[in-house]
């Protein structure tokens, strides 16, 4: 099982039903902090959007999604007050049924 890295943010872990693949971050030249990470999900992606966006929102995101039809969805995210935003694309996986996650943050 993968883990997040030292530092990860509390608010951007998903529960362990979230099946972490990859996960990375980075301090950037600006003095900014980069969090990537990819995931996937045992359920289809309209599904994985909705339980995404509500895991965020509890944990005090702002979230906008852009419905992408069959190919999933796009999940704009905000951090108020803080000066972090991201994106997160939920698309379904080559394999079937479950959905994979690419998520990236700025903060």
């Amino acid at each position: 099982m993968q883990e997040y890295p030292r530092g990860w943010p509390d608010n951007l872990r998903l529960p362990a039903e979230w099946h972490l693949v990859e996960a990375t971050s980075a301090k950037l030249t600006n003095g900014r902090t980069g969090w990537s990470a990819k995931l996937t999900y045992d359920k289809d992606a309209k599904t994985a959007v909705a339980s995404l966006v509500a895991i965020l929102e509890q944990n005090g995101w702002k979230c906008e999604t852009r419905d992408l039809g069959a190919n999933g969805a796009l999940v704009l995210m905000e951090l108020p007050g803080k000066n972090t935003t991201g994106t997160a694309v939920v698309g379904p996986a080559p394999q079937g049924t479950a959905a994979r996650i690419i998520l990236t943050v700025l903060g």
